[in-house]
């Protein structure tokens, strides 16, 4: 697991990078993205603390993403939550 730097949402925000042995990587975005639109179209979600490191740490964690071929898990988005696993079920 790697800490990840993600200031805008909040001075200090944070989001991990998590290798899974089974499943592969993911990127757990906290609250630097709320929903899926925010990763897909680069747009500052609305309540931030500064918008240039919001869009600057979303682009941070599309190219981590990218790189390492892993998911980037938006923090509240109802639709994207109905698309992965859930309690009980676990990525390994």
């Amino acid at each position: 697991m790697t800490v990840l730097r993600t200031d805008g949402h909040t001075p200090g925000h944070q989001s991990l990078f998590v290798e899974l042995p089974e499943s592969g990587p993911v990127v757990l975005a906290g609250d630097s993205c709320y929903w899926q639109e925010h990763i897909d179209q680069e747009r500052v979600p609305g309540v931030v603390w500064d918008p240039t490191r919001a869009l600057h740490s979303i682009k941070k964690l599309k190219t981590i993403a990218r790189l390492t071929g892993g998911r980037i898990f938006p923090s509240h988005d109802p639709v994207f939550w109905k698309t992965v696993k859930q309690a009980p079920d676990a990525y390994r």
